[in-house]
């Protein structure tokens, strides 16, 4: 019975769910739809004509070099695919959204008989089927690539999947982002600036691992990153890349494809969590998934990363000069998304509603409440799965862990509880809302990240002072320094908890005192 209900509930939300039929009704209603579809059809077709005549007027040439210009024809096509997608599926969910926020009717969702992930899940649907259109209709376009033998109807078919996938991401991206903005202009342009900041970001990966794994051109079978086929950058380079795991070949497309759905899923559950209230079930959701997506970024990370460095997925493979030092940076550049969510969970504010207020600064039963209080605990925990997790990986494949390494991930662990306690303590001085401490908050951890290495480097050439003792003191360079000089990254980790130890009690200093105001003012209030 319980499975049979659970598939209801599914088929109730996936298929046939009202707020999409209702959205895509809509979207096509009226001679707009027309207009737009025939001017992108336009475009289009005007942009193959002239990457085609770029093939054609340069006359007589080998075979080869024909071949070579008909997959570039091929690559442009998907190029401008891609940009479509890029410009249209990070507004189409979000004024859908705005538009229930004017209208007000947002706040009606938590008391209609319906939860917040049928009612996004149909946002999303509805705006997917648009990007499925522009895909759709430029099919015969990819044809005549096909016919011109500039690709096969296999790299086409996966291409256009990846394509599909990476607006399906777009969505899910500018979904949260929708629900937390109160006007369509801001919600729109931080969509955009977050898309596109994903697809341009993306440039440093694929050169990465273009050089990592020495890949052919486009069409090679050769073993890579799977998360290359995640950036919009050169996926198409990938379309017929592997993940040996365990001795097997998995199609990088696969697994892609299951990543992108995992994390769409959880940008679902983050956007229902800001339209419920405290202790909410989507709350709960959100920080369970968190810890899962965690947990398969980091094995999946893992995995491709020892495959792509040479050493197979087998125990006792692993050898490296600076094992540590390694294991270090993997995990640093692992846990670089947290700077996105850390601004949510860090911060505090007495003006707004009841989730955003503290009772203290640190309780282990408020982890998954998505309290202030265990926003500290929360981030503990994801650090606490991506070291076991990935932790696991490494010492399966003959990775050692010792003392070296612990004092590595202390300093990790004591920079990222520094940055937390940076929100709580500037949460204290932005009482003027929750939105002012984030911005407040990101602002300066940007500042403090960024803006030391350039005055330290300036301070180090005036006062000739090499590099490497000059950054002795700042906390955040402890993987500019190897095993060789672990000492040194103890005094850096020390560093960060002492500043991170400070900062929180002076934080909660200043938070008790605004809740000492706060109910001075209330009982001046009550009649006598």
């Amino acid at each position: 019975m319980a499975v049979a209900d659970w598939w209801r509930t599914q088929k109730r939300v996936y298929f046939g769910n009202a707020s999409s039929v209702r959205d895509y009704r809509a979207q096509l209603r009226g001679t707009r739809p027309a207009l737009f579809w025939t001017l992108y059809l336009g475009l289009l077709i005007l942009f193959v004509t002239l990457a085609y005549a770029n093939v054609v007027v340069q006359g007589e040439q080998s075979i080869t070099v024909i071949q070579t210009q008909l997959q570039s024809f091929y690559q442009s096509v998907l190029g401008m695919l891609e940009l479509m997608v890029a410009l249209v599926a990070p507004v189409v969910v979000g004024m859908s959204i705005q538009a229930e926020v004017q209208r007000k009717s947002l706040e009606l969702v938590s008391t209609a008989p319906v939860s917040p992930k049928y009612f996004l899940v149909g946002k999303v649907l509805s705006g997917y089927r648009y990007v499925l259109m522009l895909l759709f209709l430029s099919l015969p376009i990819a044809a005549a690539a096909v016919m011109l033998g500039g690709a096969t109807w296999g790299e086409v078919l996966v291409s256009y999947l990846l394509v599909a996938m990476h607006g399906l991401f777009y969505i899910g991206i500018s979904l949260p982002i929708a629900v937390i903005s109160t006007k369509v202009v801001p919600a729109v342009i931080y969509s955009y600036m977050a898309c596109w900041a994903w697809a341009f970001g993306s440039a440093i990966p694929v050169a990465s691992t273009l050089f990592m794994s020495g890949m052919a051109p486009r069409g090679s079978h050769v073993e890579a990153p799977f998360y290359m086929l995640m950036f919009p950058g050169a996926f198409y380079l990938g379309v017929d890349s592997y993940t040996t795991v365990f001795g097997n070949q998995i199609p990088n497309w696969i697994i892609a494809t299951a990543v992108t759905l995992i994390i769409v899923k959880f940008f679902i559950v983050g956007a229902g969590s800001v339209m419920t209230r405290i202790g909410s079930k989507e709350t709960v959701s959100l920080r369970i998934h968190g810890l899962i997506v965690t947990a398969i970024l980091t094995a999946a990370y893992s995995l491709t990363l020892l495959a792509g460095r040479g050493t197979s997925i087998t125990p006792g493979s692993f050898s490296t000069f600076d094992p540590a030092h390694e294991l270090a940076t993997f995990f640093a550049v692992l846990s670089i998304p947290i700077v996105f969510v850390l601004p949510h969970i860090s911060t505090w504010s007495y003006m707004d509603e009841r989730k955003h207020k503290p009772s203290g600064f640190f309780d282990v039963r408020q982890v998954l409440s998505g309290t202030p209080e265990g926003g500290l605990p929360y981030i503990l925990l994801v650090l606490a799965t991506m070291y076991t997790v990935g932790g696991g990986i490494w010492l399966y494949n003959g990775a050692t862990i010792d003392v070296n390494t612990m004092i590595y991930l202390a300093w990790l662990t004591g920079a990222w509880v520094f940055f937390w306690s940076m929100g709580w303590l500037v949460s204290s001085f932005a009482q003027s809302g929750i939105g002012t401490a984030r911005k407040s908050h990101l602002a300066f951890t940007v500042i403090v990240t960024l803006l030391p290495w350039p005055v330290l480097g300036i301070v180090g050439s005036i006062l000739d002072i090499p590099s490497d003792d000059i950054f002795r003191v700042y906390p955040v360079a402890g993987l500019f320094f190897d095993s060789t000089e672990i000492w040194t990254v103890a005094f850096l980790a020390l560093e960060f908890w002492i500043i991170a130890l400070w900062l929180t009690y002076w934080a909660e200093k200043r938070r008790k005192s605004v809740v000492s105001l706060m109910q001075r003012a209330t009982n001046e209030r009550k009649p006598a």
